[in-house]
């Protein structure tokens, strides 16, 4: 599991990272908050995560969990979610 707070103001850019990512996958929308599944790798292997806004402490949060296992590969099971991280970050500091 991974999880990352930024800056309430920054949930829309990562918003829109999930809408035009074609590694992003079964976005769903409640409010400010979503729900998806990212695809780290190059295989069918994703990972679950969410964004939420909690305007009073002015942090959005993102948390990403392992739900698949890759088989063959054990690893990137683990790894999977820091991956994620890491792309959706950069992607959301370079949109």
């Amino acid at each position: 599991m991974q999880e990352r707070a930024f800056p309430a103001a920054e949930a829309e850019r990562l918003r829109a990272v999930l809408a035009k990512s074609g590694r992003a996958r079964d976005v769903r929308s409640e409010g400010e908050s979503r729900d998806f599944r990212w695809r780290p790798f190059r295989g069918p292997h994703a990972v679950t995560g969410s964004l939420t806004v909690d305007r009073s402490s002015g942090e959005a949060r993102l948390l990403l969990r392992a739900d698949e296992r890759p088989r063959g590969l054990p690893g990137l099971r683990g790894a999977g979610p820091f991956v994620a991280l890491c792309q959706l970050t950069r992607a959301e500091e370079s949109a």
